[in-house]
Parts: structure tokens; sequence; C-alpha cells
């Protein structure tokens, strides 16, 4: 990169830094682990709510699953939103829009997927559904919101 010194300012420095940090703003901020080896029940969920407010405009969600080896069904992760943090989408809705994502399924094993969902409102609730009736799975789950 060449240096474009001018009045004693080097443009190309103050450039390249200002190009890192807009990397930084557009890449995943403030990884935070919501969910650490958690245990859901046969049909059960668990909720994450994050608030969003600010200028962000997504959010990656990274679900880890581990399934029990009789197990016959996986886990979906629905994004519900709020204008109030109160009133959430009804999972119907939610999956109507397309709201989710069904993680891939296999007995025995571990499964790791990581999805960028859109930030409509200040408020938003990460569900993971276990659809499994008969065994429970294990969970871990990683968010980032996305300016």
């Amino acid at each position: 990169m060449a240096t474009e010194v001018i009045g004693g300012i080097d443009y190309a420095k103050i450039a390249q830094k200002l190009r890192e940090e807009l990397r930084g703003e557009l890449v995943a901020k403030g990884v935070k682990k919501e969910l650490d080896a958690v245990s859901i029940a046969a049909g059960g969920s668990v909720d994450v709510d994050v608030s969003t407010e600010g200028l962000f405009s997504g959010i990656l969600v990274t679900c880890r699953v581990t399934y029990d080896a009789a197990a016959t069904a996986g886990v979906r992760v629905r994004l519900l939103y709020s204008f109030d943090g109160v009133n959430f989408d009804t999972p119907e809705d939610c999956d109507a829009e397309g709201n989710y994502t069904d993680l891939s399924f296999a007995a025995g094993a571990t499964r790791q997927r990581s999805v960028i969902f859109s930030l409509l409102s200040p408020y938003i609730r990460i569900r993971v559904l276990n659809i499994d009736g008969s065994y429970a799975v294990t969970v871990s789950l990683w968010r980032s919101l996305i300016k």
C-alpha cells in the first residue's frame, strides 16, 4: 500500500485503520454463548431472548446439537420477533413466514449449523425446539449481532 503523507498526516494508514474498523463492524459482533450443553426434553423447547436495539441488521445463530443414539427426529431453531419484548410472534406464524431452520439429523451424532437471520424488530426470541417426541437432545447455542 502506498503511503500518502500530506501535511504530516498519513492518509494511507488512516484509510487502512478505517477499513479494519469497518470490517470489524460488518462481521459478527459480541459473540455470546447463550446455551452450554443444555438438555432439552423430548418435545420440549428452550427460549433465548435478545434485545437487538442499536444499528444491527442481522444475527448469526450457531447451534450445536447432540442426538441420542435412538433419536428419530431433529431440532428446529425459530426466530420470533417482538416490538415490545413481551409479545412475540406465535410459532405457527413464525413457521409460515419461514423464520426458522431445521438442523440436519443423524441419530447418535453431533451436528452444528450457523444461520444468519434478518433483524426486523428490537427484540427477538431464539427458540430451540426438540422435534423428537421420545428422546432428549443436548444443545449449545451462540449468537452474534451483525451491523
